[in-house]
C-alpha cells in the first residue's frame, strides 16, 4: 500500500510538471506579434501599429519592468514613448522616483536647466535610472520639446515619496517666500532635512513631526500654490510609510496606494494623455502571491479601461542589481528561469522578442490556459539573488489579471550605467 502511494504521488507530481513545461506550439505564433527591434532610434515602426488597437482611447499607458537593471526593457520604452508622444499625442511621463526631486528633470526636458542631463540624473533620481539609456530617453525629450509651447511639451513628474529631505527643503523654501515659515515649523522641517528617518524616532520627535503635518495642511487648505499642495500631501505620505516601514507588507500596500493617488492627481492637474514607468509589481492590475494590492490595481479601480499596462518578462541575458555576494552593484547574470517558469514557454517562439495580447478571447485553449492560470514568472527588483530556484527572482500571478499585454524579451544586457555627477 505505502509502494502504491508514493508511486501515485510521484505520477501526480510529474502531470503537475509536465503541465507547467509546456512547450510552444506553432498554433500559438499567429497571436504574437513580433518586435522588430528593442532599439530606441528604430526607424521602422510598422511593428507598433499593431498595438494601436490596443491603446486606442486609453488615457494611462503603464510600461513595466521585470528588472530595474535591463538594457531592452529601458530601450523598448524608449522606443515605445517616442511612439505614444509623436502618433499618439501622450504628453506626461510618470516615472517611480520621487515627486519633488523629478521637478529638476522637468525643468532640464523643458529647456529651463543650466545643467548637464548627467549632473540631473545625478542630483534627482535614484541610481537604478542614471543609465545611459535613461540619459538618451531624456535627451530625446528634450530634443522633442524644443519650439513648443507648453502646452505642447512632454512633462516628467515622479511619483513617489520614500524620502522626507527633498519634500522638506521645497516647503521650508516656500513658507519662507510667503512670510508663513515661523520658528517651529522651520525647526521641525530641519530636523526632517537632516535626519535618517528610517531610524526610529523619539515619542517627542514623532509628535512634533505630527503637529507640523497639520499645520502644514491648514496652510495647504489657503494656498492656490499647487505644487506646494502637492508637495505637503508627499511629505505626509512619506511619513506614514516610514512610520509602518518595519513591517513590510504594510510599507509596500501603503506605498503602491500613495503612487496611485499621486498618479491620479497629476493627470488631473494635467489633463492629458499618460505614460507610467514603473516596475511590473507596481503597474499590474491585480496582486500576486505577496496579496498586497499594487498601484495598478488602484489606477484600474479609477480609470477603469482608460489604464491599460504592458508588463515585460525575459528568459535569459544579464541585468543591473546589487549583488547581494559580492556587496556592489554590478552586471548579474540571470541564468536559466527555473523548470515550471511561464518565460520558458515563452523563449520557443520563433520571434526573439515579442507583443502578446493578454486579453485577447481568442488565443489557442492551451496557450489561453497558460495565461489565464496562476504561474511563476520572472522579477527581480534592486538586490540579485544568484539562486535561480529561489522564489525571490519570481512572482506568482494570472498574466492576463497582472496585465493587459506582455512585451517578451529572449535574451537581455545589462543597462549602462553612468558615474555619478554632482
Amino acid at each position: 500500500m505505502r509502494r502504491i502511494l508514493i508511486f501515485l504521488i510521484a505520477y501526480f507530481c510529474l502531470l503537475i510538471t509536465a503541465k507547467a513545461q509546456i512547450n510552444w506550439d506553432d498554433t500559438f505564433t499567429p497571436f504574437v506579434s513580433e518586435l522588430l527591434s528593442t532599439e530606441a532610434n528604430w526607424e521602422n515602426n510598422s511593428d507598433l501599429s499593431a498595438i494601436d488597437n490596443l491603446i486606442q482611447d486609453k488615457k494611462i499607458i503603464a510600461l513595466g519592468e521585470a528588472t530595474h537593471g535591463t538594457r531592452e526593457f529601458f530601450t523598448t520604452k524608449h522606443r515605445l514613448i517616442q511612439y505614444l508622444v509623436k502618433e499618439h499625442d501622450f504628453r506626461v511621463f510618470v516615472i517611480e522616483d520621487d515627486y519633488v526631486d523629478t521637478h529638476l528633470v522637468n525643468e532640464f526636458v523643458a529647456g529651463n536647466s543650466e545643467h548637464s542631463i548627467e549632473t540631473v540624473l545625478s542630483r534627482s533620481w535614484m541610481g537604478v535610472w542614471i543609465t545611459q539609456e535613461v540619459r538618451d530617453m531624456l535627451l530625446w525629450m528634450k530634443s522633442f520639446n524644443e519650439n513648443r509651447s507648453d502646452s505642447d511639451k512632454v512633462k516628467v513628474y515622479g511619483c513617489d515619496m520614500q524620502w522626507a529631505s527633498s519634500p522638506s527643503k521645497f516647503i521650508r523654501s516656500e513658507l519662507k517666500k510667503s512670510n508663513l515659515l515661523d520658528d517651529g515649523t522651520e525647526k521641525t522641517l530641519e530636523y526632517l532635512i537632516n535626519c535618517n528617518i528610517r531610524k526610529k524616532m523619539s515619542k517627542h520627535e514623532k509628535k512634533e513631526v505630527k503637529h507640523l503635518l497639520a499645520h502644514l495642511n491648514e496652510i495647504a487648505l489657503n494656498s492656490s500654490n499647487d505644487r506646494l499642495k502637492f508637495t505637503i500631501r508627499v511629505l505626509e505620505q512619506c511619513m506614514d510609510v516610514t512610520w509602518t516601514s518595519k513591517i513590510m507588507a504594510s510599507f509596500s500596500g501603503k506605498r503602491d496606494r500613495y503612487m496611485a493617488e499621486n498618479c491620479r492627481r497629476i493627470q488631473e492637474l494635467e489633463g492629458r494623455k499618460m505614460i507610467v514607468w514603473a516596475h511590473n509589481q507596481h503597474i499590474a492590475e491585480h496582486s500576486d502571491n505577496s496579496k498586497q494590492k499594487p498601484m495598478g490595481a488602484h489606477l484600474k479601480d479609477y480609470f477603469a479601461d482608460n489604464y491599460y499596462t504592458f508588463g515585460f518578462g525575459f528568459y535569459t541575458g544579464e541585468y543591473f542589481a546589487y549583488d547581494l555576494e559580492k556587496k556592489k552593484v554590478c552586471p548579474c547574470d540571470a541564468g536559466i528561469p527555473k523548470s515550471d517558469c511561464i518565460d520558458r514557454t515563452f523563449a520557443g517562439a520563433p520571434y526573439e522578442n515579442f507583443v502578446l495580447n493578454l486579453k485577447n478571447k481568442e488565443l489557442p485553449e492551451e496557450l489561453a490556459a497558460l495565461v489565464n492560470n496562476t504561474s511563476w514568472s520572472r522579477r527581480a527588483g534592486a538586490a540579485y539573488v544568484k539562486d535561480n530556484n529561489s522564489d525571490l527572482n519570481y512572482c506568482k500571478r494570472k498574466l492576463s489579471e497582472g496585465y493587459d499585454a506582455l512585451i517578451f524579451i529572449r535574451n537581455t544586457k545589462s543597462v549602462n550605467a553612468l558615474p555619478y555627477t554632482p
